[in-house]
């Protein structure tokens, strides 16, 4: 995010605080891109993305007044929208098919030559694929560190895990994806 879209962010957040209604709107524009990058990497079909969208808003609307400033505000936005999916997760709803979510986010650019770009997204749907068979605890911390670029300090914060619980999760996300892609690679060797 810029700076003067930051400057509009914490000014939105402030005058949301204050009780401006109009406010809301603004820091909704200025952060749905991010949150619906999010839900829709995480969440199966777009209308369940659209439900939990607005219950992660709902409760950035109740508890703005509980964000701590010495944090960045991407960090604990997006620390609500993985505790509403989580909390989503448990109200028996399934989760993401990744392949579909990276279709909707990224579609193939036309230009005169889209060879080597129709490449890197086919193989960027296949990992995606490779991750989704992971369980959730660790696609969620592989999202985080990957995806936003986030430390393993903040995952341990935005999920609320020990820090050695994050660093053992991602350990053994990696080595399950690893252990995927040597099952598929010997899979197709055999088909061929």
């Amino acid at each position: 995010m810029d700076r003067s879209a930051e400057e509009r962010l914490h000014a939105s957040i402030r005058q949301t605080l204050a009780g401006n209604r109009d406010a809301f709107g603004e820091l909704y524009d200025l952060t749905i891109h991010e949150v619906k990058k999010t839900v829709l990497f995480l969440l199966d079909n777009k209308q369940d993305a659209e439900d939990v969208i607005h219950d992660i808003y709902l409760e950035v609307y109740r508890s703005l007044h509980n964000y701590d400033h010495a944090r960045t505000f991407s960090s604990w936005l997006t620390g609500v929208a993985v505790r509403q999916i989580q909390n989503y997760r448990r109200r028996g709803w399934k989760i993401v098919r990744l392949f579909n979510k990276v279709q909707l986010l990224s579609p193939v650019q036309t230009v005169p030559d889209i060879s080597k770009e129709v490449v890197e997204q086919l193989e960027q749907q296949q990992l995606m694929e490779q991750i989704q068979q992971l369980p959730f605890k660790f696609r969620s911390v592989l999202v985080l560190k990957y995806w936003h670029g986030c430390t393993q300090e903040e995952i341990a914060e935005i999920l609320q895990l020990p820090i050695g619980t994050v660093k053992s999760r991602l350990h053994h996300a990696l080595m399950k994806a690893r252990e995927i892609v040597s099952q598929q690679s010997l899979t197709l060797g055999r088909e061929q």
